[in-house]
This record gives C-alpha cells, structure tokens and sequence, in this order.
C-alpha cells in the first residue's frame, strides 16, 4: 500500500508539521510505532524520517531500533517506491544473498558545482576505473579500528549523518569482539540539512590521527576539536572518491567478498552475521 500523504488539517495542527511542511517538504503517514507518530518528509530528491510526540510540538529525525534490534524504519519505508534497494551481501551455494537496506540522501553525485563553503572535488590520483576501487579507498584519508588482521570494510560516511553513527555503533561490538576492522572515510553531504554543519565537522575529523579518527567521531563527537590547514585537501579527495563511486547516501560500505567479488551496500545490512561472514579476511 503506497504512504498517504498528511491533509493540510492535521498538518495545521501539528507545529512541528508545520514547520516541516514550511520549508517545502511533502510530508506522508508512515503510521505510530511505540508511540510516535512516523512521518516521511521529501523536498524534491531529499528526504528524512521523523517521529513525532505526542503533542505534536517536537520530532527525532532518525532511525527507530526496536528492543530486539530489528530496523522500525526500515520496514516503514519499504512501500516507498524506489528508495529502498536490494544489494548483494554474499552467496549461500551458488544462490547469490540480497537484503534490503535504508540510506540517507544526500547531495553527492548531482553533477553540479559544490555549493558555497564547501570544497570543490578535485581528480582521483590515477583515477577510476584505471586504478581499482580499494587503491582508490586506501589513499584516501580515512580512520582505521578495529585488531589487525580482522576482516575490514571500508565505510564511507558524513559524521553528523544519524545512518553512519547507527551503523558503527551496531558494529562496534564486532570490532570490539576482533571480528571486524572498520575504515571509516568522512565526507560532507548533509550541509543542506544540517545548516552548514557537515563540512566544519568533515574537516575536524579529518583532522585526527588516524588511529583516533573513528573512536573519536563515535566516542565523543569530536567536541571541541578544531581543522587542520590540510583538511580541505583532504575533504576534496573524499568527495571525488564518492563522486567516482556513484554515492547514492551515507553510510555507504564497501568490502572484498569471500568469493572474491565486491560487496557494497548502501546501508548497514539488516543479517549482521551474514554481512560480516561475507567478508573476506586479508591475506
């Protein structure tokens, strides 16, 4: 059943509905779980869940987890045509694995000059396809946890993006456990929702050790840090790599597969043991 878009009465009755609906946004009934309202902003190419309260004057934008960790959201926003896509994971025999993932728009790959504050890409060094995708992660500036030797995916991601941070803190017990090395590349999409905010954090990041830069970005936020003079280079790098890739949203993942192949998912995939299974140990 397609979503139902909100009459202009229950909008007005809303304030935070209004304020949503004031900035141009359509907005659609996604239904009340645990008791909030599910709502499915879009403005054009852009769109974002939020919860509401109950009384209407606030909302979380985000992703519901239900106590047994299973994607609220997720399933909300299934029966919205073309957003959620099924990605390969691995292969079970010779059956190939799909799973369907949420990614958060964002505003890479329009094919129009970057907007203003923020970093214009410059070429990837060698370039894609001539080098491969993985020589192409690796020089980029990227944040590396997890116990060497671990089976590693890359993770590229904007570090105010709600997606990215739920994603590593599902992975983080994997690391912890010394199942999973995550690389973790920051880039800058969200600034048209985040009011600028995206690429000042990108940036503070990016200015990190990078055996700090992904404990720091989960752990504390980076509060309080200040950018380097070489950030904006490496921002740049970043977001050509995305922009070479196709990135469709964050988090976008990438990783060798068992079998040899490529794994990418846009999204954090819902099977976490069949995802990590998926991916291939270093030789």
């Amino acid at each position: 059943m397609p979503l139902k878009p909100i009459d202009a009465t229950a909008i007005a009755a809303s304030p935070v509905l209004t304020r949503l609906a004031s900035h141009g946004a359509k907005l659609y009934a996604l239904g009340t779980q645990h008791g909030m309202r599910g709502v499915f902003a879009r403005n054009g190419r852009y769109f974002q869940v939020f919860y509401v309260t109950p009384d209407g004057k606030a909302a979380v934008a985000g992703v519901m987890w239900n106590a047994a960790g299973g994607n609220v959201t997720l399933r909300q926003v299934r029966r919205v045509p073309d957003l959620v896509p099924q990605v390969k994971i691995g292969n079970v025999g010779n059956r190939p694995v799909t799973r369907h993932v949420a990614y958060r728009v964002g505003a890479a790959s329009t094919g129009k000059a970057a907007p203003t504050g923020q970093t214009a890409p410059v070429p990837l060094p060698g370039g894609l396809p001539k080098g491969t995708l993985f020589q192409a992660l690796a020089m980029s500036d990227h944040g590396t946890i997890g116990k060497a030797g671990a089976p590693r995916v890359w993770m590229l991601m904007d570090p105010l993006c709600s997606y990215s941070i739920a994603a590593m803190r599902r992975l983080m017990p994997e690391v912890a456990a010394g199942k999973l090395r995550v690389s973790v590349v920051p880039l800058s999409i969200l600034d048209y929702e985040d009011n600028g905010m995206s690429t000042p954090k990108a940036k503070i990041m990016l200015s990190q050790p990078a055996r700090q830069m992904a404990a720091d970005w989960i752990d504390r936020g980076l509060a309080g840090e200040q950018a380097s003079p070489g950030a904006s280079a490496k921002l740049a790098y970043n977001m050509s790599l995305a922009r070479a890739i196709d990135l469709k949203g964050t988090p976008t993942l990438l990783w060798h597969e068992t079998n040899g192949g490529v794994g990418r998912s846009n999204g954090l995939p819902s099977d976490l043991g069949s995802f990590v299974a998926s991916i291939r140990k270093p030789s």
